[in-house]
C-alpha cells in the first residue's frame, strides 16, 4: 500500500477538504451573490467558524505529543510558532481548550455553531466563577442557561 492509499484519520480529511473547499472560492467574486444569498452564507460561515475553532481546540488539549515532539514548554507554545499567532492568543486558546473538557455543555454548543469562540470564553469564565458551594447540578443549569442565552446575546452582553 502506498502512502496515497493510506487512508487518514477523519479529523484529519476533514481539515484537509475544508482548505481543499476554501481555495476552490479564493478568487470568486462576492458582488453578484444575491442579498438572501450573502446572508445566508455569512450565518454559515459564522456557525462553521465556531464549528472548526471547537475541533481545533479539542485537538490542541490533547497535543502534548506534539509539544513534547517539538520539544516545546506546551501546544500553546508549538502553536504560536507552528501558526505565528501570538503566544498570549495561543495560551488563552489552550486554556480554553482545557476549560472545554471540564465544560461539555459548551463544548458542544461550540460543537453545532450555537456559541462561537468569544461567547464560549465568557460562558466558562463565569460558570467557574460560582462559588464552590454551588453544586454540580446547578453549575449545569447555569451553564445550559448562559449557553441559552447566547443565542440572543454578543459575549459583552453574556
Amino acid at each position: 500500500m502506498t502512502a496515497e492509499q493510506v487512508p487518514c484519520h477523519p479529523i484529519l480529511a476533514c481539515a484537509r477538504d475544508l482548505e481543499t473547499s476554501l481555495k476552490s472560492v479564493s478568487e470568486m467574486p462576492a458582488d453578484y451573490l444575491r442579498a438572501r444569498d450573502k446572508e445566508e452564507a455569512l450565518v454559515t460561515l459564522a456557525r462553521v467558524k465556531a464549528e472548526t475553532a471547537e475541533l481545533e481546540l479539542r485537538l490542541l488539549a490533547k497535543a502534548v505529543d506534539v509539544a513534547e515532539e517539538h520539544a516545546a514548554r506546551d501546544a500553546g507554545t508549538w502553536l504560536a510558532h507552528a501558526t505565528r499567532v501570538t503566544a498570549q492568543a495561543a495560551r488563552a486558546d489552550l486554556h480554553l481548550a482545557a476549560d472545554l473538557e471540564a465544560h461539555p455543555l459548551t463544548a458542544a454548543a461550540m460543537r453545532d455553531g450555537s456559541v462561537n469562540q468569544a461567547q464560549a470564553r465568557v460562558i466558562v469564565r463565569a460558570v467557574d466563577k460560582l462559588s464552590d458551594e454551588v453544586d454540580d447540578l446547578t453549575r449545569a443549569r447555569a451553564e445550559k442557561h448562559l449557553i441559552e442565552l447566547a443565542g440572543t446575546h454578543d459575549p459583552r452582553d453574556l
